[in-house]
């Protein structure tokens, strides 16, 4: 083997170690506790993570109701935009039509009736009919000057301009709507944005503590399992001190081998038992190493240190609460060959 494959091998059988060590820590302070403190521990836990997969569940639901109502009022400010649009160019169009409107039926209808009558008869002169008349005048044809027509022509071009006037104002008003329509739609989209982060936040926080809460109620029906199964633990320890404290305990130790464990005990029912903490700090550096507390499941009071070397343990509990604080080392280097990985 190489030595990179031999370190590898080691770094395995160090993690196997200790992913047993922690199980049957876990499984030693699960087994001292009572029918009913385990009854109730077990139930606790189930409850919980249920309650936190409803509130998963309802908090995702609620999110996406509020996304699709994002969604439904986006759509329909992005739909009155577009048909506001529509209406402003047809009102124009409109406008314009009913300038043109008559004069599409009777080319004359600027004229009054005495002055259409005598341009009819002018373009009887030429042998025309009205329509044919007006057509060829406006294209250029060299007939005489209509005076009566060119008075019709600019009523035309008068109510064009007046027209031209009304559309304008027509598009000024739709488009003052149209751009608070877009402003809004701006400012919907803004919160939606603002909405999805949030959300995003809120339903990983939520999945996490599912997924934990779950873990933690499968974790604890193992431990009964193996209970109920009568489990030995196999690792064997060395003890390097154990002792029964109150307020602030302090113990300096040596450990030589891979595995420190630090356990303490207590009466979880007292109402103090949640205020023990834990420290361990490194001797030669005074650094602080790891800490922990006793507010945590009963099954975890203990600490798992992998690394020999000189440490310093302290337990600081409130007046009133009597532990007792333990320290071993493994003594068991070496573990049974993994089984055959597919």
């Amino acid at each position: 083997m190489t030595p990179q494959q031999i370190a590898l091998q080691e770094y395995k059988q160090r993690k196997r170690i200790r992913a047993q060590a922690e199980f049957e820590a876990a499984f030693e302070h699960w087994s001292k506790l009572t029918d009913e403190q385990r009854e109730a521990l077990l139930a606790s836990a189930v409850d919980q993570a249920a309650a936190a997969e409803a509130e998963r569940q309802q908090t995702a639901q609620a999110i996406a109701d509020q996304r699709q109502q994002f969604d439904g009022e986006r759509e329909a400010r992005r739909v009155s935009a577009e048909s506001t649009a529509v209406e402003r160019d047809r009102t124009i169009n409109e406008t314009y039509a009913a300038a043109f409107e008559v004069q599409d039926v009777d080319p004359f209808s600027y004229l009054t009736d005495r002055e259409a009558q005598h341009t009819v008869a002018l373009a009887d002169s030429v042998g025309l009919a009205p329509e044919e008349f007006l057509e060829e005048y406006l294209d250029g044809f060299a007939y005489p000057p209509v005076p009566y027509f060119e008075t019709g022509r600019r009523r035309l071009a008068d109510a064009l301009d007046d027209a031209d006037v009304e559309a304008y104002w027509i598009e000024q008003e739709y488009n003052a709507r149209i751009a608070e329509e877009s402003r809004a739609l701006s400012q919907l989209e803004g919160e939606a944005r603002r909405f999805d982060r949030r959300s995003k936040t809120v339903l990983r926080s939520n999945a996490d503590r599912a997924r934990r809460l779950a873990s933690t109620a499968d974790y604890l029906a193992v431990l009964e399992d193996a209970r109920a199964a009568e489990y030995e633990p196999s690792l064997k320890y060395r003890s390097l001190f154990s002792v029964e404290g109150k307020g602030v305990t302090q113990r300096h130790i040596s450990a030589a081998a891979p595995i420190l464990r630090i356990d303490w005990w207590l009466d979880i029912s007292s109402p103090l038992a949640n205020q023990l903490t834990i420290r361990v700090y490194d001797s030669v550096s005074e650094k602080p190493v790891k800490a922990d507390s006793s507010a945590k499941l009963p099954s975890d009071h203990f600490l798992i240190i992998d690394e020999p070397g000189d440490y310093l343990v302290e337990a600081e509990g409130p007046e009133g609460l009597t532990y007792t604080i333990e320290a071993k080392e493994l003594q068991d280097l070496t573990l049974p060959p993994p089984a055959e990985e597919e």
